[in-house]
C-alpha cells in the first residue's frame, strides 16, 4: 500500500525502540539467542506494520475522543460521501496485538512457576485484564442505578402532568434529569459492553494463538487428537470463551439489581408487585431449562463435527489411495453418516431455540397482566402513574432476567472450553533430544542434502526409555543413509501416525 509522505516527515506508527524491547527481554528473561531471534523478528514487523497501516484511534491518551467515539467521524463522514477503501482501514488496537498478549502470557507463567500453584488459563486472565473488568462492571452497576431511577422519574413526570396546580420549573427539572438519565442508561451500558467485548477479543486472539503455536509442536494427527479437534477448538471453545467473558458481570450482578427492583416495585403497588416478580421469576428456571436441553444438543453436535471433520482431514491427506483403492464410497458413507447425525442435532438445537423465543416475547405481557389484575383485585385504585410505573419496572426486569441463565450457560460452557484447550497445552511436545554435526561431511557440489548414519526419536519415547543414550532403545528411525542431488526427483514414502 503506497502512501504519500512529505518532505521531511517520517511516520512512526506504534514502533518499539531497540531499548524498549530490549527491556521486554531482560523481563521474560529470554536466552541471549532467542532475545536476538525475537529483536530481529519484532524490527521486521514493526517496519512491515509502519508502512502498512495508519494507527488505531482507539488506545493511547486519546481520552476524550474515544469516550465519545469520535474516532468513528471520519469513517461515518467518508460512508455518506462515498465507499471505503483500503486506506481507511487502520492497525489493530496495541493492547489487542496477538504477539503482545503472547509475550505478556509467557511473562506470567515464568512468574508463576518460581512460585507455589499451578498456572491456570483463568489466572492468566484475571493478572492480564483485571482493571478494565473492574470498569466494565462499575459501568454496568451505573446502568443499574440509570435503569431503576427512570421508572420513578416516569410516575413523577405523569403526576406533574396531572397537577395543574404543579409549576413549570418542576416540570422542566424532571424532564432534564429524564433526559440526561436516559442518555446515562445508553452510554453506561455500550461502554460496559464495549469494555467486555475488547477484554473478550484479546482473549480470543492470545488463545488463537497459543493454539496454533502448540500445534506446530505436536504430533497432531495422533489418536489424542487430530486436525478436527484442534479446528474446533480454535472456532468453537474460544468462541464458548469469547462469550462468556462479554456477559460474566451478568451472572453476579444481575441478581442484585433484580432485587432492588422487586422492591421498588413492592414499594409501589405492594404484594401484587411480589405476585407479578414471582410469575416473572419462572422465566429464570424456564429459560435455564430450554437453554439446558440447548447446550446439551450443542455438545453432541461437537462429538459429531469432530468426528466428521477427523474423516475428512484422513480422505483429504490421502485422496490418492482413496483413488488407488476405489474407497470414495466408503468414505462419503462415512461423512454422509456424521453429517446426518450433526444435522438432527441442528434441527432440535433450532426446535428449542424457537420455543425460548416464544417464552421470552410472551412472558411480559403475562405478567403485567397479572400484576395490575391481582392490584385491582385487592381493592386498590389503579392510576395512571402506578400503572406507567409497574410496567416500567417489569420492562427493565426483562432484560436481566433473559440474560442471565444465558450467562451461566455460556459460563458453564466456557469453563469446559477452558479445561479443554489447557488439556491441550499441556500435552507433551515432539522434540529432538540432541543432534551431533559431522564436522567434515563429504559433500559434493552437486548435493542439496546429505545425510549419514542418522537417527531419530521422539523426546516423549525417550523420557519412557531409560536406555536412550547407550543406543538400545527403538529410534523411529535409525542408521538413516540418504543423499539428494540437484534436479534429482526423490520420493519418501513413511508410515505415518494416521495409518499405524
Amino acid at each position: 500500500m503506497n502512501r504519500e509522505i512529505h518532505a521531511g516527515e517520517k511516520r512512526v506508527w506504534f514502533s518499539p525502540t531497540v531499548e524498549e524491547t530490549d527491556k521486554e527481554h531482560e523481563a521474560v528473561n529470554l536466552p541471549p539467542d532467542q532475545a536476538a531471534k525475537k529483536v530481529e523478528l519484532k524490527q521486521s514487523y514493526t517496519s512491515y506494520r509502519e508502512n502498512e497501516f495508519p494507527p488505531s484511534p482507539l488506545g493511547g491518551r486519546r481520552y476524550a475522543a474515544e469516550l465519545c467515539y469520535c474516532w468513528l467521524n471520519s469513517w461515518l463522514y467518508k460512508n455518506l460521501s462515498g465507499t471505503l477503501d483500503e486506506d481507511d482501514v487502520f492497525d489493530v488496537p496495541r493492547d489487542t496485538e496477538s504477539r503482545r498478549l503472547v509475550e505478556h502470557y509467557e511473562h506470567l507463567k515464568q512468574q508463576f512457576a518460581t512460585r507455589s500453584g499451578d498456572f491456570t488459563l483463568i489466572r492468566a486472565f484475571f493478572a492480564m485484564f483485571m482493571l478494565p473488568w473492574i470498569l466494565a462492571a462499575l459501568l454496568y452497576v451505573a446502568w443499574c442505578f440509570f435503569a431503576g431511577a427512570q421508572p420513578f422519574l416516569l410516575r413523577s413526570i405523569t403526576e406533574f402532568l396531572e397537577d395543574e396546580s404543579a409549576e413549570t420549573k418542576d416540570g422542566i427539572v424532571l424532564a432534564v434529569l429524564l433526559f440526561l438519565f436516559g442518555i446515562g442508561y445508553t452510554y453506561s451500558i455500550n461502554w460496559e459492553y464495549h469494555l467486555a467485548t475488547r477484554i473478550g477479543v484479546c482473549a480470543r486472539s492470545l488463545l488463537i494463538s497459543l493454539l496454533h503455536d502448540k500445534a506446530l509442536l505436536l504430533n497432531i494427527s495422533g489418536s489424542e487428537g487430530g486436525i478436527g479437534v484442534l479446528v474446533n477448538m480454535v472456532s468453537n471453545d474460544v468462541d464458548r470463551i469469547f462469550q462468556a467473558i462479554v456477559f460474566l458481570h451478568y451472572v453476579w450482578l444481575s441478581p442484585i439489581f433484580l432485587l432492588w427492583i422487586m422492591g421498588m416495585m413492592y414499594r409501589s403497588v405492594g404484594i401484587a408487585g411480589l405476585v407479578g416478580f414471582g410469575v416473572l421469576f419462572l422465566l429464570v428456571p424456564t429459560n435455564a431449562y430450554i437453554s439446558q436441553r440447548i447446550g446439551e444438543q450443542k455438545r453432541k453436535l461437537s462429538i459429531h463435527a469432530d468426528t466428521r471433520t477427523n474423516i475428512m482431514q484422513q480422505a483429504f491427506s490421502g485422496i490418492h489411495i482413496l483413488k488407488s483403492l476405489s474407497m470414495e464410497n466408503l468414505f462419503k458413507t462415512k461423512i454422509v453418516r456424521s453429517r446426518n447425525l450433526e444435522m438432527e442435532h441442528v434441527k432440535w438445537v433450532l426446535i428449542f431455540e424457537a420455543l425460548l423465543r416464544c417464552v421470552q416475547f410472551s412472558f411480559p405481557s403475562l405478567v403485567s397482566f397479572i400484576t395490575l389484575a391481582i392490584y385491582v383485585a385487592l381493592g386498590n385504585t389503579l392510576t395512571l402513574p402506578i400503572a406507567i410505573e409497574t410496567l416500567a419496572y417489569i420492562n427493565i426486569a426483562y432484560f436481566p432476567l433473559l440474560v442471565i441463565p444465558k450467562a451461566a450457560s455460556m459460563l458453564v460452557q466456557a469453563l469446559v472450553s477452558i479445561k479443554r484447550i489447557e488439556n491441550f497445552l499441556a500435552r507433551k511436545e515432539v522434540q529432538v533430544i540432541g543432534a551431533v554435526e559431522v564436522e567434515n561431511p563429504k559433500v559434493n557440489e552437486d548435493d542439496v542434502l546429505v545425510v549419514e548414519d542418522c537417527s531419530y526419536i521422539y523426546k516423549s519415547e525417550a523420557e519412557e526409555n531409560e536406555n536412550t543414550l547407550d543406543g538400545t532403545s527403538d529410534f523411529c528411525l535409525k542408521g538413516l543413509q540418504m543423499r539428494l542431488k540437484k534436479g534429482s526427483l526423490t520420493g519418501i514414502i513413511v508410515r505415518i501416525s494416521a495409518m499405524a
